[in-house]
């Protein structure tokens, strides 16, 4: 790994935890906004997976479609296979909730279970991360 993917990857996983302190706040915290909370848990596992894809020096399309950056992932780390269910389900939160219509808002639950799902989507890559050579 070149030390500018390094870095580059790094400023990945800043965003991504950005995206995912926001989501706490938004879903967890003491004025909910649980369909902003939900883009931006879907946010924060499309970050860190991209952050894992700049480390290991992968190339990956411009998407929001998360089942298709994992997949870039599993070659580089077959660990990484057991987040397609994550995947399945945070996909839809990039524009699901984002604009009226009618889909009604998530529901607690549902967004409790996005954070839960980003929140290990991103510390499984951070901590996958932190073992690769510099």
């Amino acid at each position: 790994m070149t030390p500018e993917s390094f870095d580059l990857a790094g400023a990945w996983m800043v965003k991504a935890r950005s995206d995912l302190e926001t989501a706490q706040l938004l879903i967890r915290g003491g004025e909910k906004h649980l369909d902003t909370g939900c883009y931006h848990c879907q946010q924060a596992a499309e970050k860190a997976l991209k952050g894992w894809l700049t480390a290991s020096e992968l190339l990956f399309p411009k998407t929001h479609i998360l089942e298709q950056i994992l997949a870039l992932c599993v070659p580089s780390n077959a660990a990484f296979a057991r987040f397609d269910g994550h995947c399945e389900e945070l996909t839809p939160f990039a524009q699901e909730f984002r604009y009226p219509g009618d889909i009604a808002d998530p529901t607690p639950e549902q967004a409790e279970r996005a954070l839960v799902l980003a929140e290990e989507i991103c510390r499984f890559v951070e901590s996958a991360f932190a073992s690769l050579d510099r």
